[in-house]
């Protein structure tokens, strides 16, 4: 037997057995990237390399429309940040402040 092949059969073995869970959100890319952006501003004493950011949520995250963000669309919007995002965001974090009892 061909090891390489081996090899890319137990892989692939592997992903099944192990499937990538990512959470759903109803949010938007650029609304899940602007809450997470804020979060890490908040909480974060040291800067947050936002590429490595991007790539973390794009692993994670799947939005209404988007079932795989790409980090690089997670980055860009990180940097353009309509007031409808920030609206959206806003009422989120409210809504989480709501329930903190």
């Amino acid at each position: 037997t061909n090891p390489a092949v081996s090899d890319l059969q137990n892989s692939n073995r592997e992903s099944e057995a192990h499937p990538i869970y990512r959470c759903k959100t109803s949010l938007s890319v650029n609304q899940l990237s602007h809450l997470f952006d804020l979060i890490l501003d908040v909480v974060s004493n040291e800067p947050v390399n936002k590429k490595d950011l991007a790539k973390q949520l794009s692993e994670m995250f799947e939005t209404p429309k988007t079932k795989n963000p790409s980090h690089q669309q997670i980055y860009k919007a990180f940097y353009n940040v309509e007031s409808s995002t920030k609206e959206v965001v806003k009422d989120a974090v409210l809504e989480i402040l709501r329930k903190v009892k």
